[in-house]
């Protein structure tokens, strides 16, 4: 060299400066020596390294992943939870999912590549699916945005939280509706008969001279009890009127 300053360290190698001359680059994977370097540096984002004296290349990082600063794989780190990551040599980019959707680890579209797992609610977002809040009637089911959930459907009960709906154990005489807390659901309706379980309230057919009062077993419902009159079906008893 003309010049006491010397030049760059080449690509590849290490230079320690004073009467030093070129050293190998001793970096390891993940590491590279770019050209002017006294020692090796991390690998820039969008690369990967493989150590050594080979330069930084271009990430071929599929969808789902990423290179971040250090990488020593070609194909990249999977995309963390609340990001995407389109691949290449792109970095990864904050979630943008819609309610009731989130996006998990290896996540490649912008709006999110799940739906919220059952008994969670995802708001949207960056945010991770949380716990289900909902009270005793409701529960989260797959795909739930909001954190008090949805009504608990007919024939099972949801004790609330992040607990699932459960299929209902009612007795002869009562029924889970839509919107039950408890397993021993509520009484059959007047002008209804309830078999129990998971099975629904069906619609009296008893013979005139009787009736289903509430927690009613049997479709032929009850005797009609004295001082009342009863037309069947569904109706309820009535009072008999003077004379009659």
């Amino acid at each position: 060299s003309d010049s006491p300053d010397g030049v760059p360290c080449l690509a590849g190698y290490e230079c320690a400066g004073g009467s030093a001359g070129l050293i190998d680059c001793p970096a390891n994977k993940g590491s590279y020596c770019p050209k002017g370097s006294a020692s090796p540096q991390l690998c820039p984002l969008g690369s990967y390294c493989v150590g050594g004296s080979a330069e930084a290349r271009p990430c071929q990082a599929y969808g789902g992943s990423y290179c971040p600063e250090g990488t020593g794989s070609v194909q990249g780190t999977k995309c963390p939870a609340g990001f995407y990551c389109r691949g290449g040599t792109t970095d990864k980019a904050m979630c943008r999912a819609t309610a009731g959707r989130y996006c998990p680890e290896g996540n490649v579209q912008p709006e999110g590549d799940a739906s919220c797992p059952e008994n969670f609610f995802c708001a949207g977002g960056y945010d991770a699916p949380q716990p289900c809040k909902a009270p005793a009637g409701r529960y989260c089911p797959k795909g739930t945005a909001a954190p008090t959930g949805e009504l608990c459907p007919a024939g099972f009960f949801c004790s609330g939280g992040a607990a699932p709906k459960t299929t209902c154990s009612a007795a002869a005489g009562n029924y889970c509706p839509a919107g039950s807390g408890s397993s021993d659901g509520v009484p059959c309706p007047m002008g209804y008969y309830c078999s129990g379980g998971s099975n629904d309230k069906d619609r009296c057919n008893a013979v005139a001279g009787k009736y289903c009062p509430e927690g009613s077993t049997f479709r032929t419902g009850s005797q009609c009890p004295a001082g009342y009159f009863c037309p069947g079906g569904a109706a309820d008893k009535q009072a008999c009127t003077a004379g009659r």
